[in-house]
């Protein structure tokens, strides 16, 4: 795959919770459950772009937990202005 870039990203504490869980149940570790859907994601010809950010509000309730979706989006479009 080449050479690898360590890198950080803020994830809700229950997707986070459900991707360990998801990696343990496959035998894999998290790193390649992560690479696995990015891969995935982004090999996906049938997806057209959409934005990402109004996909986040779409995840169900569970994972975000206390966290309002809608303002944690505004939060996120205005740090990106």
């Amino acid at each position: 795959m080449g050479p690898h870039m360590k890198t950080t990203v803020e994830l809700p504490d229950a997707l986070v919770l459900r991707a360990k869980r998801a990696a343990l149940e496959r035998s894999v570790t998290l790193k390649t459950l992560i690479e696995r859907g990015l891969m995935r994601e982004l090999n996906d010809p049938s997806e057209e772009p959409k934005d990402g950010l109004d996909e986040l509000m779409t995840l169900d309730a569970s994972i975000w937990g206390a966290v309002d979706a809608d303002r944690y989006v505004q939060e996120q479009r205005e740090g990106w202005e």
